[in-house]
C-alpha cells in the first residue's frame, strides 16, 4: 500500500533529511515532496488528480468548493486529502514521532483512512467499516488487531492526558484543572492515539490534511468532532469549518467521547 511504502521511504531518509521554509514559514523536506508525488502517482490509478490534495500540492484547493469527481456510474463525489509528513520538524530533527497520513472522503463525509506512524511501527487503517491497528507493521512478524470503540469513558480528571500541537498553544490557553494536555507536535498522533487509549481526546486547530486521515476512524469508534465555540458536529468536509485558502480550522474542535465535550469546552473557554 502507499503507507507502507511510504512509511520505509521515511525510515530510511530520516537521518539525513534537510530541511527548508516554505512561503507560509512551515517546513518541508524533500522527503514530503517524494512522498507527495508518489501518493499522486498511485492515486491518480483511481481517482483524477484533480480529486487529490497534498498539502505539498496545493493547486487544487479551490476545487474544494465544488465538485470534485463523478464516476461514469454517477457514483458519489470521492476526493483523497493527503498529509506525506505530519510533524516535520519532529521528522528532521530526528524525532521519532511523525506520519504519513491519507483520508479519502465519499459525498464529504470521511470515509476510509490510513495512518502511517513509521518510526513506532504502527499502521492505522479505516476500511470504511472497521478500523485496524497494525503494530510492527514494517517488521517481518506484524500483528494486526481490530479497535473497538467504548462505551462507557472513564470521567476527566488530572491523571488523564488530551493531546494537542503547539500550534494551539500559540492561540489558545488551557487549564489543568480539567486534565493534562500533552503537546506532540504531530496532529496525527493527537487524532490516532485515543483510539487506542493513548489520551482521552485532543483539541485540532490545524489544517484539513492534517487529521484527514484519522477522521474517519474516529467516526467509525464513536468520537465526536465537536467546534468548540459553536457546538457543532463537524460530520462533513464542509469550507464553513476552513479559513479560506489555508484550510485551517477557524475553531479549536474538540475530539472526544460525547461525555467529555463539555469539561473540555470548559476547560478551554475558561483560560
Amino acid at each position: 500500500t502507499y503507507a507502507y511504502d511510504a512509511g520505509r521511504i521515511a525510515m530510511q531518509a530520516q537521518a539525513d533529511a534537510k530541511a527548508s521554509l516554505k512561503d507560509d514559514d512551515s517546513y518541508v523536506t524533500g522527503v514530503d515532496l517524494q512522498l507527495s508525488e508518489l501518493a499522486f502517482e498511485r492515486l491518480s490509478k483511481v481517482l483524477p488528480e484533480e480529486a487529490i490534495v497534498s498539502e505539498e500540492r496545493l493547486s487544487h484547493l479551490d476545487r474544494f468548493s465544488g465538485p470534485l469527481v463523478q464516476s461514469d456510474q454517477g457514483a458519489p463525489e470521492v476526493f483523497a486529502v493527503l498529509d506525506p509528513i505530519d510533524g516535520t520538524r519532529n521528522y528532521f530533527h530526528q524525532v521519532p514521532l511523525y506520519a504519513v497520513s491519507l483520508g479519502v472522503f465519499r459525498d464529504r463525509k470521511p470515509w476510509l483512512g490510513v495512518v502511517a506512524f513509521p518510526a513506532l511501527g504502527e499502521l492505522f487503517v479505516c476500511d470504511g467499516e472497521r478500523v485496524l491497528l497494525t503494530r510492527d507493521a514494517w517488521s517481518a512478524d506484524p500483528v494486526t488487531e481490530v479497535l473497538r470503540g467504548q462505551d462507557n469513558p472513564t470521567p476527566l480528571d488530572q491523571n488523564q492526558i488530551v493531546l494537542f500541537t503547539n500550534s494551539y498553544t500559540r492561540r489558545y490557553g488551557w487549564s489543568y484543572d480539567v486534565c493534562t494536555w500533552l503537546v506532540t507536535a504531530c496532529a496525527a498522533a493527537n487524532a490516532c492515539w485515543p483510539l487506542i487509549g493513548r489520551g482521552a481526546g485532543t483539541v485540532l486547530t490545524d489544517h484539513v490534511w492534517d487529521f484527514a486521515g484519522a477522521w474517519p476512524m474516529l467516526v467509525q469508534l464513536g468520537f465526536d468532532l465537536r467546534g468548540s465555540v459553536s457546538g457543532d458536529c463537524m460530520n462533513t468536509y464542509d469550507t464553513g469549518w476552513f479559513e479560506p485558502g489555508s484550510r485551517m480550522l477557524r475553531e479549536p474542535v474538540i475530539v472526544s467521547r460525547s461525555a467529555h465535550y463539555a469539561a473540555l469546552k470548559k476547560g478551554i473557554l475558561s483560560t
